[in-house]
């Protein structure tokens, strides 16, 4: 999987018309590069240097796991992390060689140069984070049902005494807000101005039908859209201007934090350009597209209308 430096897709063929559109398919892709809860909390953890196993899980799970008022007490155990190693190692964003002189033997990990840039632009997230930060605490706490310890509560073994983490933390919290598969297509739709539910969901699949060689033949179904803009709403990232009428509608919008996201994403993209080729080969082959021929769009329900379409 070579590492190359491009804007135009893949094989010669053009993805996306026009430098915006590809800034904003670089950094949806990016997003789905670091799509698994833990890879971002493992590329963290090796930006400080060569581990084995046995010594990046504590570390993962002493980084990840420090804000149990927010994130519950999930943990990575060692199967998982096995598989997110195998599977980024084939997707050439980490290496490894088998270290003898270690107690206990076993292999070294790092990040490629790629996987160390990779990393340094989702550093950037950690100002929009800082700014939003309040919002974003107690938007993870709702969404994993967790009881946020009160403001001026000091525990000397507090996780946001460490400035490095307190970052990263805030870094992982939009990544989580971002999740959802659909999410940032359906706020990138919503960057020219307040925008009617079924014309997001418009704009969304005429983006797919631009992608094809990227995304195969998923296409964004009404259901799923309605679902993700409650959960974006949810989230705060999008306001909708509810007006009454015959049928009443509900235009989206989205809001400041949104704006903020999205804002510093566009530099993530900007970045992305130059190794286009090698992120799209990565999203291909999780997607299991081998074809070099666009995939025909799956069949679409029809888009609703009247007031369930405005108002879902």
């Amino acid at each position: 999987m070579a590492c190359g430096r491009t804007e135009g897709g893949l094989g010669g063929t053009v993805i996306e018309e026009g430098r915006a559109r590809r800034i904003s398919l670089g950094a949806g892709l990016t997003i789905e590069v670091v799509r698994n809860q833990w890879t971002f909390w493992i590329f963290t953890a090796l930006r400080q240097g060569q581990m084995t196993p046995k010594q990046l899980l504590p570390v993962v799970n002493a980084a990840a796991g420090g804000h149990r008022d927010m994130f519950g007490e999930r943990r990575l155990g060692e199967k998982i992390m096995f598989e997110v190693l195998r599977r980024h190692k084939a997707e050439q964003l980490l290496d490894h060689r088998y270290d003898y002189s270690s107690i206990p033997r076993g292999s070294l990990y790092w990040l490629t140069d790629f996987a160390v840039g990779l990393s340094d632009q989702l550093d950037l997230l950690a100002a929009p984070g800082a700014r939003h930060h309040s919002h974003l605490v107690a938007i993870t706490a709702e969404r994993h049902g967790t009881a946020i310890a009160p403001v001026g509560t000091v525990d000397a073994e507090d996780p946001w005494t460490d400035p490095a983490i307190q970052r990263a933390t805030d870094v992982a919290m939009i990544l989580e807000t971002l999740h959802p598969r659909w999410s940032f297509a359906i706020l990138a739709a919503l960057r020219a101005g307040p925008t009617a539910p079924t014309r997001a969901l418009s704009l969304v699949n005429e983006g797919l039908d631009r992608n094809r060689l990227v995304v195969g033949a998923r296409t964004l179904s009404p259901k799923m859209c309605w679902q993700t803009l409650d959960r974006l709403e949810a989230d705060g990232l999008i306001a909708r201007d509810r007006v009454p009428g015959v049928p009443p509608k509900a235009d989206c919008s989205l809001t400041p934090f949104a704006a903020d996201v999205l804002d510093t994403l566009d530099t993530i993209g900007v970045w992305a350009l130059d190794y286009l080729e090698q992120i799209i080969a990565i999203v291909r082959a999780r997607r299991r597209l081998t074809s070099s021929k666009p995939a025909s769009p799956a069949r679409r329900s029809p888009a609703k209308t009247g007031p369930e379409a405005h108002l879902s």
